[in-house]
């Protein structure tokens, strides 16, 4: 009997411990589902959200309930200005579980605000289609 027991909590506690390390489920339209990855595109729900010179769209992979990876969308910013915003501000966000990134405050890159409040905005997007 004891033995079951301790197997039973046990099991229990395992399976507890193993939910923060999973992905989400959402039901958004701009979030799909590549194998263990979630990917949240913000080129649709994020065309107001504006550069200097118009949308700049991102790609957030999430793995393990943490962002993996931020990839840029197509835009027409500056290359070299929207090149160092997002050298500068995607590594705050890497890494870190959703509900972290979510939180976490980023501020804009000198001499690029405008680059650098769209890229933000998108971000925060991408964690609200993620129910965060």
């Amino acid at each position: 009997m004891k033995k079951s027991l301790l197997f039973i909590i046990l099991a229990l506690g395992l399976a507890v411990a193993g939910c923060g390390n999973t992905n989400p489920k959402v039901d958004s339209p701009y979030v799909s589902e590549k194998g263990d990855t979630l990917v949240v595109d913000t080129t649709v729900p994020g065309e107001g959200i504006i550069g200097y010179r118009g949308q700049v769209p991102i790609q957030v992979y999430v793995v393990k309930g943490r962002v993996a990876d931020i990839v840029l969308g197509e835009n027409s910013e500056t290359p070299r200005f929207i090149k160092r915003v997002y050298g500068i501000i995607t590594p705050n966000w890497i890494g870190l579980r959703l509900k972290d990134a979510a939180k976490a405050e980023v501020d804009a890159v000198t001499g690029a605000t405008l680059s650098s409040n769209a890229l933000i905005e998108n971000f925060r997007l991408a964690m609200k289609e993620l129910g965060y």
